[in-house]
């Protein structure tokens, strides 16, 4: 089992932040975020089951607003 966060920071971070977690390219979790301090909201993902070995975990965060651009981020995430 992993668990996974996700921190977003700036002025314009708000609730309406949609956060798609994928493992190995399949989606494991499209979660809304909870507000941390101001400016700073938080998505968390816990993904039980997974195989021994080593998985890419991809992040990708929609502000949900045309005026801002999204974002991603990928990682190895090893598995005992």
């Amino acid at each position: 089992m992993i668990t996974r966060s996700k921190l977003l920071h700036g002025r314009h971070v708000c609730a309406r932040v949609r956060v798609l977690f994928l493992v190995n390219g399949s989606v494991v979790g499209d979660v809304s975020v909870t507000p941390v301090s101001a400016g700073t909201v938080r998505a968390v993902v816990t993904v039980p089951g997974l195989a021994h070995g080593v998985h890419k975990v991809t992040v990708a965060a929609d502000l949900t607003d045309s005026n801002y651009q999204g974002s991603t981020a990928s990682l190895s995430q090893p598995v005992n």
